[in-house]
């Protein structure tokens, strides 16, 4: 059993939140995206996610306000094109 089996949908609360980790985004995306590409550049070159077919695949609703910022946004950002 997967740790998100039972699980329908997901609230990812990220209002307030900051942050330069931009790779710990990247990473924290590609829990979310089933298909392989770049999803982000921040001046190092793209950054891809390898694609999890076992990824999440609910509905995910990103709280966001005007305090989300840096990584946290970009983070954001990727999983509102996905």
């Amino acid at each position: 059993a997967g740790l998100m089996d039972g699980i329908h949908g997901l609230i990812l609360d990220l209002r307030f939140a900051t942050g330069s980790d931009y790779a710990a985004a990247v990473a924290a995306a590609a829990l979310f995206l089933r298909e392989p590409g770049p999803v982000l550049d921040w001046g190092e070159g793209p950054r891809a996610v390898p694609g999890r077919p076992e990824a999440f695949a609910g509905p995910v609703l990103v709280l966001v306000n005007r305090e989300t910022s840096g990584a946290a946004e970009a983070l954001a950002a990727i999983l509102q094109r996905s």
